[in-house]
């Protein structure tokens, strides 16, 4: 293994010195930084940092996850908050930079293959009622986004993740969406005890952290080279 690349620390990367990065300093170090630095940025600013949502209440954010993980039946450290709620600031290249606000949603991920089966199953359920008339949109708009959602999740599913709210809610079709719906509206108004507002919460869950680490780096590559410098 070569030792060099892990310990050699770019002068770029030397300069990230602080807990939270702000959006001038990401774009502009972002693409001085190896492979394996921007590796570390991602895991520590992107991924494992204190979230930027609940730093005057730190622990709270940790009871969300207990509440989250109890519920869900997934371990809690493999559930994670990402975007503008943990860094600060949105990595959206429409809107990079843009602050977290009460008018900010909350995305949560969750890493377990378990829970990624039974909503790979909702989704298969909800298409199979769906093509037998068992289950029925209930306007044109509606319509439309189904059919749109029926053609896009396999192919998420076959990159390894599951967006929940692309799948319907109905208890007798798609049990575990349902769930997940109940449990993030109960975490919103709680938060709301403790004035951290949101727009609202969304939640993706991954297969594996392969998956979820690829699909962070692809999004934070894409953001980086499509933002304005």
């Amino acid at each position: 293994m070569n030792t060099y690349k892990f310990f050699q620390l770019s002068e770029s990367c030397r300069l990230i010195k602080d807990v939270f990065l702000c959006s001038e300093e990401m774009k502009a170090l972002y693409s001085k930084l190896t492979e394996a630095e921007q590796k570390s940025l991602i895991n520590h600013y992107i991924i494992d940092n204190p979230p930027y949502a609940f730093m005057s209440i730190p622990l709270l954010f940790d009871q969300v996850k207990q509440f989250i993980g109890k519920e869900l039946e997934v371990s809690v450290d493999c559930i994670k908050l990402i975007g503008s709620a943990k860094q600060g600031f949105s990595i959206d290249p429409n809107q990079y930079g843009k602050p977290f606000s009460e008018k900010s949603d909350m995305d949560f991920t969750i890493i377990d293959v378990t829970l990624f089966e039974k909503l790979k199953t909702d989704f298969e359920r909800w298409q199979q009622a769906y093509d037998s008339g068992e289950v029925f949109p209930r306007n044109k708009t509606e319509e439309y986004y189904w059919n749109e959602n029926i053609k896009g999740l396999p192919n998420n599913i076959k990159r390894g993740f599951v967006d929940p709210h692309k799948i319907p809610l109905f208890s007798s079709v798609c049990p575990t969406n349902n769930k997940i719906s109940s449990v993030l509206t109960r975490v919103q108004a709680n938060l709301s005890l403790y004035n951290i507002k949101t727009k609202g919460l969304s939640l993706r869950v991954y297969k594996d952290y392969t998956s979820f680490y690829k699909q962070i780096k692809l999004n934070t590559d894409y953001c980086m080279s499509k933002t304005p410098k």
